[in-house]
């Protein structure tokens, strides 16, 4: 049975400031950042050794990340991250305060980087501060879960990446997800950028106006009704939810109309 892919939670705007607002320490307002500029799982943030990051290229390597059938294979696989510019001063800065190889070393281990564990028993402070730590539900063996948690700023990082760019295959890269199905999911957080193309598919720009407005109105509803079947077909095939030999069999039956669709 194949899994199924829940729609994640994700933070908002407001409740990313208010978590940045709670976070006083500074390794984890870099790791929150990280979290939330470049989409970072925590094992693999805690993992960033300093020679991973370029900031001249703004860059980040993952290397061994997350990937299906690891545990048999016994590695992950590696990435490159691209980085907004407004997180190079603040690692800038931070990675001169320590001469270790980690961007996150062990202060009572030498030699090795803080566990993931650690940074999010201090997450979970900043989360509960700010009022984020908020009770979900119970899991199969009775434990509770919680709405939030540090991989909420992946979910966030990629809603808002699929937001901006309408680019699904960008998302795809972004996370190192190795099945796009897995991506597909951000298009159900947010329809943002669908409803972005919506708007541009239906443009009353290109609407010619008549007067007096109950017929302008009427040759509006027209003109969607015209465009209606060919634009919803191209962004059900954009969201994934019909493969492109769906698409191509439902389209062959709309040939008559072409002329009418394309306007």
């Amino acid at each position: 049975m194949a899994k199924r892919n829940r729609i994640p939670h994700v933070f908002s705007k407001e409740q990313l400031i208010a978590l940045v607002d709670q976070v006083t320490e500074p390794d984890l307002m870099i790791g929150v950042a990280i979290g939330i500029f470049c989409g970072l799982r925590i094992s693999e943030i805690m993992r960033l050794r300093k020679e991973d990051i370029n900031l001249h290229s703004k860059q980040l390597i993952v290397r061994d990340g997350k990937m299906p059938g690891k545990k048999e294979l016994g590695y992950g696989k590696d990435r490159v991250v691209p980085m907004p510019s407004v997180l190079v001063n603040p690692l800038r800065k931070w990675m001169r305060c320590t001469n270790n190889e980690w961007l996150f070393p062990s202060i009572s281990c030498q030699g090795k980087h803080i566990t993931s564990e650690y940074f999010e028993r201090k997450y979970w402070k900043a989360l509960e501060r700010a009022g984020l730590r908020i009770f979900w539900k119970l899991d199969a063996r009775g434990r509770k879960k919680h709405k939030y948690n540090f991989h909420t700023l992946r979910h966030t990082y990629a809603t808002l990446l699929w937001e901006k760019t309408g680019d699904i295959y960008a998302v795809k890269a972004a996370l190192g997800h190795f099945d796009i199905d897995t991506t597909m999911v951000y298009t159900h957080v947010s329809d943002k950028a669908l409803q972005n193309k919506v708007e541009a598919a239906f443009d009353p720009a290109r609407t010619i106006e008549l007067k007096p407005a109950l017929p302008q109105i009427q040759t509006i509803h027209v003109q969607t009704r015209r465009e209606n079947p060919l634009s919803l077909l191209k962004l059900r095939l954009a969201k994934g939810e019909i493969s492109t030999d769906e698409y191509a069999k439902l389209t062959a039956t709309l040939r008559p109309q072409r002329a009418y669709l394309e306007l």
